[in-house]
């Protein structure tokens, strides 16, 4: 993925070209992560609207699946999308098996050899193939989005800091510190214990449910100095805990910085004078919990833009 940055950087500009203001994240945002990852697994332009309708519908299950007023119409919605996926991209690498094009799947087929797998690769089956490719698309869709809009919102608010990507290399600080600072994903899915243990003085059995809040380690004070102020220079952000650790290890990982370390310091230098639209209000983030982003983050484009 690290050779395909040039690919990222140019899919940004495209969309910056076009961008002169109004709802950053239907705009930019979401359309950025979204080609992004789709063209790496190899998904026609034409098909990627669609795509991206099935893949935020599945991903609904993690947030209004759990804490929405109606979790199990949420979770009708998200097994019609998911079986939508599924074989769309059952067909496709059918296509790529057929057809190979410089794309993920047909990497992960050609690295295969002439069958999927058992003995002799790493998939058992089309079907482990294609789980692991939702898996790439979901993790690089809303969560990224977000990611993005949290990010441009925090820097907008700290005008200093938003000066500081135009003037300074703190391209990769940059972007670890604003995955710290406001977590896509504050909450991640309840974990079981398996046993009894002490956490912060307090007992868990087992058998009970906890809810890991990873946007609290995130401003955690013993960890990180002056954990409510956003500071692009921060070296310590990097220890953040918002792509998870071990084998729970966010798969869109790479990506999801990667997109930061482009987006946020070509925003700057391009649109210096970048402000919150004052006549949209306040922005307002979607009563989701465990999936933190905007509803929507008007912009307006001031003294124009620089090339």
């Amino acid at each position: 993925m690290a050779h395909r940055r040039n690919v990222v950087e140019e899919t940004c500009r495209e969309l910056l070209d076009g961008f002169t203001g109004g709802d950053s994240m239907t705009e930019v945002a979401y359309p950025f992560p979204a080609r992004v990852v789709m063209d790496l697994v190899g998904v026609p332009r034409d098909d990627q609207r669609q795509l991206t309708r099935w893949g935020t519908d599945v991903m609904k299950t993690l947030g209004e699946g759990q804490f929405g007023a109606d979790p199990i119409a949420v979770a009708h919605a998200s097994s019609a999308a998911m079986d939508e996926l599924v074989d769309y991209l059952r067909a496709l690498v059918a296509e790529r098996r057929r057809r190979p094009c410089d794309d993920l799947i047909s990497e992960q087929l050609q690295a295969s050899g002439a069958d999927l797998f058992g003995e002799r690769g790493e998939w058992g089956s089309d079907d482990e193939l294609i789980v692991n490719v939702i898996s790439l698309i979901n993790a690089g869709l809303e969560t990224t989005a977000n990611h993005l809009g949290n990010g441009v919102l925090a820097l907008l608010r700290n005008p200093s800091q938003y000066e500081l990507l135009r003037t300074a290399p703190v391209a990769e600080t940059a972007a670890e510190e604003l995955l710290r600072y406001d977590s896509p994903a504050p909450i991640i899915t309840p974990q079981l214990a398996s046993e009894d243990l002490e956490i912060g003085g307090r007992r868990i059995r087992a058998g009970e449910l906890l809810f890991p809040v990873l946007g609290a380690a995130n401003r955690d004070p013993a960890k990180y100095t002056d954990p409510d102020t956003l500071d692009l220079t921060r070296e310590s952000a990097v220890t953040h805990l918002t792509f998870g650790a071990g084998i729970h290890y966010c798969i869109g990982a790479f990506l999801g910085r990667l997109e930061g370390q482009v987006l946020f310091p070509m925003l700057a230098k391009r649109f210096p004078g970048l402000r919150l639209d004052p006549d949209a209000g306040e922005p307002e983030f979607r009563p989701d919990p465990a999936l933190r982003g905007l509803k929507e983050l008007r912009l307006l484009v001031r003294g124009g833009r620089h090339p």
